[in-house]
């Protein structure tokens, strides 16, 4: 019988394969951007006063989910090549074409929670 730990990776990467997007990331040695896949997340979070006694704000928290056998995360690298090794870190930019060319900044890794992905709260660029 497989374990608990090997049914969430085998579920993550069925996961990451029909729910990821073709993408780019660039960064500082990267300006011409490597191809990568990424899937993206976005929730609701109310803040405020939830009774009605004053504002409520929605705000749409964005996240970016890189599958580890597609990309390194911040403490391996990812030989491209003969160029620079990719290390995905903050302020690095990803584009995701098909929803409708958005732009997401690296701001924040999340705490690991389990095997195969790295996640990242982003936040989206405009234009």
């Amino acid at each position: 019988m497989p374990s608990l730990e090997d049914i969430k990776l085998r579920g993550r990467r069925v996961l990451a394969e029909r729910a990821s997007f073709d993408a780019t990331i660039t960064d500082d040695d990267h300006p011409e951007g490597v191809a990568i896949r990424v899937r993206w997340h976005n929730r609701i979070d109310r803040n405020g006063d939830l009774d009605g006694n004053y504002a409520e704000v929605i705000e749409g928290i964005d996240r970016l989910i890189f599958s580890d056998e597609n990309v390194a995360d911040t403490s391996a690298l990812l030989v491209l090549d003969d160029k620079p090794p990719l290390v995905i870190e903050r302020n690095a930019v990803v584009k995701i074409p098909a929803l409708k060319g958005a732009s997401f900044s690296l701001d924040t890794r999340e705490p690991s929670d389990g095997p195969l992905e790295t996640i990242w709260v982003v936040a989206r660029l405009e234009g």
